[in-house]
Formats: C-alpha cells, structure tokens, sequence
C-alpha cells in the first residue's frame, strides 16, 4: 500500500495525482468539514460522488493477473475539495 500526501480543500477541483500513478485498487477518506465530490473530467461541486467528512470512497481491487479491467489512473480522478476539508489516498500500485 502506498499513500499520497494529503489534498487540503481550496474550494476547487483537482486530480489526485499530478503523476502518472496507476493502482489495483484506491480508499479515499474525507476528514473535516464539508462534502468532496469524486469523479472524472466534469467532476464539480455539485457532481461527483459525493463523500462527506469522516466517510470513505473504495474503488474496489482490478484484477491484473487475469487481465480483467484496466488500472485506475490517479491522474485522472478528480476530487473536488471544499474549504475546511482534507482528502487523503491510499492505494495499491499496479505493478
């Protein structure tokens, strides 16, 4: 498991990675105040699976060995991150 630094809320929408990070499978926990939004390119604050602070997302595990689905990108999930809330990552890398 490995773990990406915290994103502190700044009222906008941001990857979770700014590096080509691929994973097996990703937790995202919201800690704070405030509801983040998760998704992909139109992610806002009003869409978006919505994770409020104390709850958790888990992007469940992607089968590598048998070739199953393809690795999710951290660069290409988007949170967006009120004010006065933190996300933070863990995931399992792909290779």
């Amino acid at each position: 498991m490995e773990n990406l630094a915290d994103i502190t809320g700044a009222g906008a929408v941001v990857a979770l990675a700014s590096l080509n990070i691929t994973a097996r499978w990703v937790n995202i926990i919201v800690s704070g105040a405030g509801t983040v939004r998760i998704g992909g390119p139109s992610t806002s604050s009003t869409v978006g699976l919505p994770v409020v602070a104390g709850a958790a997302l888990f992007l469940p595990v992607l089968g590598q060995e048998s070739g199953a689905g393809s690795p999710y990108s951290l660069r290409e999930v988007n949170a967006y991150v009120p004010i006065g809330a933190t996300v933070s990552v863990a995931y399992e890398p792909w290779n």
